[in-house]
């Protein structure tokens, strides 16, 4: 196979979702400090999550329908490369249970507003507040939360426009067909990994640092049949290219996806530029380090 066939082009897409949700993760962590000040006179304490310190703009793709691995990876923690479990985050409030309520009904109010997506938000509270103080008003607040909608609908509809390619099926049979030459009953990763973890320890729905807390029936994961059938799995999807060519099929869709909703584009623009000069103290500490996702898309200059 040539490469160059499955050579992935821009994403438009991903670069917008990517950008806004680089710019909310720094300005929801710029009103942890003013929560924190709002809460105490409340009378609750309040512990601020720490922001980290600004280092680059970080990629936020869309899921892929395969999971990626290499089969050096594979070969040595199985499944468990970037394994989906999560840990769980950290109870805010640290005080008297009947204090709980009251803390907080403090702390989010029970102010909210329906974007146009149809998703409830809540804008009271502290936490409101101090959001409302960081954008400038809370028309711009929930101006700023709307725009998740809009853009994750392009991203969506893109991915369900490459899922339903004739190449991504193409892609899919030869992943399918190599998984069956080495005598493997499967006809999606999922089923794989089903049949990967047989007789492994459950692991899901356990934060990983709570996995050592308590014995667990089953084998200690990775099981040499876990990574057996996880080796395979990605040395098929080496032989199919089958993540180069999702890349490939996704970025096609998100070309012609953007192109027919320029209007979103140029929404986004404007609140883009709202956006970097509130949190423009935090974006200028390190100015432009890697690649900016503004550059993986081209405003039009007119709606239609």
């Amino acid at each position: 196979m040539n490469d160059e066939q499955f050579a992935p082009g821009p994403m438009p897409a991903s670069a917008m979702f990517s950008e806004y949700s680089n710019l909310m993760g720094i300005f929801h962590a710029m009103a942890e400090d003013l929560v924190a000040e709002c809460m105490a006179r409340e009378g609750f304490e309040y512990r601020p999550i720490p922001m980290e310190p600004w280092s680059g703009w970080g990629e936020v793709r869309s899921a892929r329908p395969i999971r990626p691995m290499s089969v050096e990876e594979a070969s040595e923690s199985g499944y468990l490369v970037d394994d989906l479990l999560e840990e769980t985050l950290p109870d805010l409030f640290d005080g008297p249970p009947e204090q709980r309520d009251a803390f907080y009904d403090a702390l989010s109010g029970d102010e909210t507003v329906t974007l146009d997506n149809g998703m409830t938000v809540g804008i009271g509270g502290c936490r409101g507040e101090s959001q409302a103080e960081v954008a400038g008003d809370v028309d711009k607040l929930v101006a700023w939360l709307g725009m998740s909608g809009p853009l994750q609908n392009l991203a969506g509809a893109a991915y369900s426009a490459a899922e339903a390619s004739a190449d991504w099926e193409a892609a899919l049979r030869r992943w399918r067909q190599c998984v069956n030459d080495a005598g493997i009953d499967a006809t999606t990763q999922g089923e794989l990994l089903t049949v990967a973890l047989e007789g492994a320890e459950d692991l899901t729905g356990r934060p990983i640092h709570e996995q050592d807390d308590e014995p667990i029936e089953g084998k200690p994961r990775p099981t040499e049949l876990e990574k057996q059938l996880a080796t395979l799995d990605a040395a098929c999807q080496q032989k199919s290219g089958i993540v180069a060519e999702w890349d490939r099929v996704l970025s096609l869709a998100e070309q012609e996806v953007v192109s027919d909703n320029p209007e979103v584009v140029i929404v986004w623009s404007d609140t883009s530029r709202q956006m970097r000069a509130a949190v423009a103290e935090v974006l200028t500490a390190i100015p432009d380090p890697g690649t900016d996702p503004a550059t993986g898309y081209t405003v039009p200059e007119h709606p239609g």
